[in-house]
């Protein structure tokens, strides 16, 4: 299978790590996502969404169990991404697992926003 080429976003007060799993790839948000990440965010997001097409990737799971706060710029560029991706017909199309922690309720709340959004293509669970 091909190679992932994603440029990580790795800022002092927040970073990405990705994995390609199989037909799958694995996300990290990790730290603070306010206006000073949005730049970084919106390049890393663009090029993950051509990757995810280019390898046909069956789900994006998006691990923000170290993601302490995010903004709605940030926000809004996942909620294009999904719009994006719902507006594909299969197989194009892939799914999203959003992973949030227990201890920072704000995630859990947006997150459940997405699904009533996207429900066909986004489930939220809770670690």
């Amino acid at each position: 299978m091909s190679e992932l080429t994603v440029i990580e976003v790795k800022r002092d007060e927040f970073k990405t790590r990705t994995e390609l799993c199989g037909r799958s790839v694995a996300a990290a948000f990790i730290g603070t996502a306010d206006m000073l990440a949005t730049k970084d965010l919106e390049r890393y997001v663009r090029a993950l969404e051509a990757e995810v097409r280019r390898l046909a990737v069956c789900e994006v799971v998006v691990d923000m169990r170290e993601l302490y706060f995010m903004n709605s710029h940030c926000l809004k560029l996942l909620v294009s991404w999904i719009v994006r991706a719902e507006a594909l017909a299969p197989p194009q199309r892939c799914t999203f697992l959003f992973r949030t922690h227990r201890g920072l309720p704000w995630q859990r709340r947006t997150l459940l926003a997405l699904t009533a959004l996207a429900e066909s293509i986004v489930r939220v669970e809770e670690a």
